[in-house]
């Protein structure tokens, strides 16, 4: 839609003028059982009547484009401008990761296994939601290894994408960019890699891989 062209351009190189940009203070909203009034708001005052677009970047969550209107209010019989004020709330997804140890030895627990064994991992991650035709896609997933464990190799890396319950076939190791750095393991499917893997046609990825008790 139009606000996704908005982001795109912006993201694409589009120059700003960063002066037009009104500043803004930061709050916190205090904890309750309530997830929609918990979290953070961000504050912007003196701004002029108009249309206002907004975009947020960075974190965990991808967060949806959108716009907001400030207008007169109509206040003691007349329009009052001092009295303008909206407020906005910006839909968002976070991706979810599961991390188990897969036993193929039912009657081995992965407490009782012994230096040397391997140690067999699986995440399930959700996938990421972008609006169409988004430029900036960023899905990296990290996992790091406690020092007993030494990774075995990103060749031991199985990547599933699954619509549901349904899986699709295994993607080849082209479709990310995995490295290992110290005991952080990186899988990457940020940029164009997001778009050539399809991942827009699925829900949730599952990652395999594995690692040798060294301790």
């Amino acid at each position: 839609d139009l606000y996704d062209k908005f982001a795109n351009a912006i993201k694409g190189g589009t120059n700003i003028d960063t002066s037009k940009i009104p500043s803004a203070t930061k709050k916190n909203a205090a904890q309750g059982t309530d997830p929609e009034t918990y979290g953070s708001s961000v504050e912007f005052t003196g701004l002029n009547l108009g249309n206002y677009f907004i975009l947020v970047e960075g974190g965990t969550r991808v967060y949806k484009p959108t716009s907001v209107n400030i207008v007169p209010k109509y206040k003691n019989n007349k329009w009052d401008v001092e009295a303008a004020e909206a407020n906005v709330k910006i839909k968002s997804s976070e991706p979810n990761v599961v991390k188990t140890i897969v036993e193929v030895d039912s009657e081995k627990k992965a407490t009782q296994k012994n230096i040397g064994d391997t140690v067999d991992f699986k995440l399930d991650v959700n996938i990421p939601v972008y609006p169409e035709n988004a430029v900036a896609k960023v899905f990296t997933i990290t996992d790091t290894f406690s020092n007993g464990l030494t990774f075995n190799g990103i060749n031991t890396i199985t990547v599933t994408p699954y619509n549901g319950d349904t899986a699709g076939e295994a993607l080849a190791a082209s479709a990310y960019n995995a490295s290992i750095d110290g005991q952080v393991l990186t899988i990457d499917f940020s940029g164009t890699k997001y778009d050539a893997a399809n991942l827009a046609n699925y829900t949730k990825l599952v990652i395999t891989y594995s690692g040798t008790l060294n301790e």
